[in-house]
């Protein structure tokens, strides 16, 4: 039996067993809450440590780094969720593509706990730069794909992408996280703390594009 709403009939009702797109939106929200959760972890606070010879003080210093990480990375998820809520507030229904799409960008966030572990491990090692900023442009390609795929395919949409606004996101996209984190990593072999810093600017962009997200963003279907 076929799961999926049948895209080339948007105005029909699907039947009850269709696989609705608030199924989708909600396994990747679970998804993206699991991942910002888990990078809390990275933070190392080891068992032996002796609080009242080196003071507290001193102990949150010497793990200041491993905060800085977490912080970026907590942020860099949110804002990749922020994207993916947009994308898909213009969505009404799914199909094969899509899921596996969806999928695809997934996978890659799920690993950023990881690549921010690493990071912490080798903290003035730029290749742990390179993994990390790699990964952050291989999710910004994953939400172009999405994007791409969605505002060209009017059947599955909430109502038609203009030609201006599927530009305009496109360009938001391709700035940050990709070309952003391509600098990241350029900036790694002058100032490799330099380099871990500017990826603050990912969700640091998101906010000079409000104006995009509020027209990408439309009330859920009833």
């Amino acid at each position: 039996m076929n799961t999926w709403h049948n895209a080339a009939s948007p105005k029909s009702t699907p039947p009850k067993s269709t696989l609705r797109i608030d199924r989708l939106k909600s396994f990747s929200d679970g998804v993206l809450t699991v991942v910002i959760t888990l990078m809390v972890f990275g933070i190392d606070i080891p068992t032996d440590h002796h609080f009242t010879e080196e003071g507290l003080v001193s102990f949150l210093q010497k793990i200041g780094f491993q905060i800085m990480l977490y912080i970026i990375s907590f942020w860099l998820v949110a804002t990749y969720w922020a994207q993916h809520y947009v994308i898909f507030q213009n969505v009404r229904v799914g199909d094969r593509t899509l899921f596996w799409l969806n999928l695809l960008f997934l996978l890659p966030v799920t690993l950023i706990p990881a690549a921010t572990k690493l990071k912490g491990l080798y903290p003035l090692d730029t290749a742990s730069i390179i993994v990390f900023g790699i990964l952050q442009i291989i999710c910004g390609l994953c939400l172009l794909g999405l994007w791409l795929y969605v505002s060209r395919r009017p059947a599955l949409l909430v109502k038609p992408v203009t030609a201006e606004k599927r530009k305009r996101t496109l360009i938001r996209f391709a700035i940050s996280p990709v070309l952003m984190s391509l600098l990241a990593i350029l900036v790694s072999f002058w100032r490799v703390r330099a380099g871990t810093l500017m990826f603050l600017g990912i969700p640091l962009f998101l906010l000079m594009y409000q104006a995009v997200d509020a027209e990408m963003s439309h009330d859920d279907p009833a």
